[in-house]
């Protein structure tokens, strides 16, 4: 049965006891919301729409008005229970600021406190949804009959952009609730496809983990045999009890769901995973640092030698996903941030002309990508790791500055607390930065071997 927590949302909790690897319930696959139970509803198109797009339309059209039920005859109850607003996602601020919404210069400012790294993520989840929003009223511009059973009856056919200004904030709540909501549902022919996705009742009140006991949903025949649905709407969602115990009556039921970084998690979700400086120091918190940003700059001041790298590293497949880690601990650099930094290493950062015998040096190099050697040279080793030391002693310098400019960065009033939240987990983006780098710095001071 399903609880609900003030300012925490709901959860998910057994009213009695429950055997493990226990059926609990079953969603018949006519009451999940996805692009099978959704395409008898909608005109076909060219390309067609993803599950994404047509989700976020159907949420759209029917999206709850204030305190209300939706208006949709076939999933009202479902969408009428999904969150009412995104104010605390950082996307939602991005939008308000573009429509030039009361309060979004102070809430931009914010973002602006953002790492380089984080802030160009958002940028391109941001990039994300207009595009999808820019097919989707295209698609309603040739297809208006859907617009006149709904609410939104009154827009004009040629969905001026000065009359679509709340349209378009439902468009983002309902984009929103499919990209913070949806589980993976084998629908499409190949298990890659991005069409894989589900919107599913009562299990959208359960709460995430990734720590034992928690509840999984059994392999589909779709997966099991490698195949696409074989009719539609498709399987029934069907969801067990924990596996490593009986649940006990009164005790709440979670999902498991992957680990991530928060930088992931603030771009897509909107929330960060809470730490203390202790556990990202002594490695029981799992801290990521995106270092790219700050690892390119070096790349480009190596003029056209940092050029010949790039294109030798992009070509082996390097280039790019750089990051630093506090867990399992000692802390440690990624071996693609590794690799990138020996071949940045073979020669002296004053450097900047290609040499004749380039490739020559390259050789050595690429021996460590392929296991032929472990390091390409004692002072290669040496001078890696000090750049990377240079490297964690910037990102420890930049943290402390921006945590001290947001410790004077007023906090932001607002009736929900977005304001307040936003800035919190801000800081904790910054700390994570800080801590971390930090702790790969001790590992390097220390004489660690990654």
């Amino acid at each position: 049965m399903p609880h609900i927590f003030i300012d925490a949302g709901y959860g998910l909790f057994a009213s009695v006891g429950i055997p493990r690897s226990t059926q609990i319930f079953t969603v018949p696959a006519s009451a999940l919301l996805n692009v099978l139970t959704l395409a008898p509803h909608y005109p076909t198109t060219r390309p067609r729409l993803s599950s994404v797009q047509l989700i976020s339309l159907h949420l759209a059209l029917y999206r709850p008005t204030q305190q209300a039920d939706s208006l949709d005859p076939i999933f009202g109850p479902y969408i009428s229970v999904l969150p009412r607003e995104f104010d605390f996602h950082p996307l939602a601020w991005i939008c308000k600021r573009r429509n030039g919404s009361a309060n979004s210069g102070s809430k931009a400012r914010l973002l602006k406190l953002l790492p380089t790294e984080i802030a160009m993520e958002l940028e391109k989840i941001a990039s994300r949804f207009y595009g999808d929003r820019t097919l989707i009223f295209d698609y309603l511009r040739d297809n208006y009959d859907l617009l006149r059973k709904t609410r939104w009856k009154g827009l004009a056919p040629q969905l001026p952009e000065h009359e679509t200004t709340d349209l378009e904030d439902a468009y983002l709540w309902g984009w929103l609730n499919v990209n913070t909501r949806c589980i993976y549902h084998r629908i499409r022919k190949s298990k890659s496809d991005h069409d894989n996705m589900t919107l599913c009742p009562i299990l959208d009140f359960a709460n995430h983990t990734t720590q034992l006991p928690f509840m999984l949903p059994p392999s589909s025949d779709a997966e099991i045999w490698d195949t696409p649905m074989r009719s539609k709407p498709g399987e029934n969602f069907t969801l067990i009890s924990p596996a490593s115990t009986a649940t006990t009556s009164g005790e709440e039921l979670y999902l498991k769901y992957g680990s991530h970084a928060n930088k992931t998690l603030f771009v897509e979700y909107g929330f960060v995973d809470t730490f203390s400086r202790m556990s990202l120091l002594d490695g029981s918190s799992p801290g990521e640092v995106d270092v790219q940003y700050v690892t390119e700059g070096h790349f480009k001041k190596r003029g056209k030698l940092g050029e010949w790298m790039e294109d030798r590293l992009r070509e082996e497949g390097y280039w790019g996903d750089w990051t630093i880690h506090s867990s399992p601990a000692p802390a440690y650099p990624s071996y693609r941030l590794i690799t990138a930094l020996r071949l940045y290493s073979l020669w002296p950062p004053s450097v900047t002309d290609i040499s004749a015998d380039a490739e020559q040096h390259l050789d050595s190099w690429r021996d460590t990508t392929l296991g032929k050697r472990d390091t390409i040279s004692p002072e290669n080793e040496s001078s890696w790791r000090a750049m990377l030391s240079k490297i964690c002693r910037s990102i420890i310098s930049n943290a402390r500055f921006m945590i001290s400019r947001l410790d004077s960065e007023p906090c932001l009033t607002s009736d929900d607390g977005s304001g307040k939240a936003m800035k919190k987990n801000i800081e904790l983006l910054w700390q994570e930065q800080l801590y971390v780098a930090m702790g790969v710095e001790n590992s390097l001071r220390e004489g660690v071997q990654f």
